[in-house]
């Protein structure tokens, strides 16, 4: 074996640790931030229109992240499923940028769901 085959080894070890140990992070902050997604959700069918739409919209960039970067940590089932929960907050907003009660109580079920969703 040659140094630079060597070398190349030991940088793809080093690159497979930290994407693990960066993974594993992800992991253990999943339930909080799907939480606070979760309560994103709850928050977007309030009665308050401006702090309905504002969680409508931080709940649609939650998701939307979530959807990113699970794939990118290998977690490709995750991604999918948020992906798909982001489609259906875009579709179910009403004018005002909240959502309906009834949107909003499948999303909670829904965003609490995707925990299973850890690939």
């Amino acid at each position: 074996m040659t140094d630079m085959t060597t070398d190349n080894e030991q940088a793809r070890a080093r690159t497979a640790q930290r994407i693990a140990a960066v993974r594993a992070r992800f992991l253990a902050g999943l339930g909080d931030r799907l939480a606070q997604l979760a309560e994103a959700a709850h928050a977007a069918s309030g009665p308050d229109a401006a702090a309905a739409a504002a969680a409508g919209d931080s709940l649609r960039l939650g998701l939307h992240n979530l959807a990113g970067a699970s794939p990118t940590l290998g977690l490709l089932e995750l991604g999918r499923r948020a992906a798909q929960l982001e489609k259906r907050v875009i579709a179910s907003r009403v004018a005002g940028g909240g959502l309906p009660s009834d949107a909003s109580g499948e999303l909670v079920r829904d965003i609490l769901a995707l925990v299973e969703s850890r690939d």
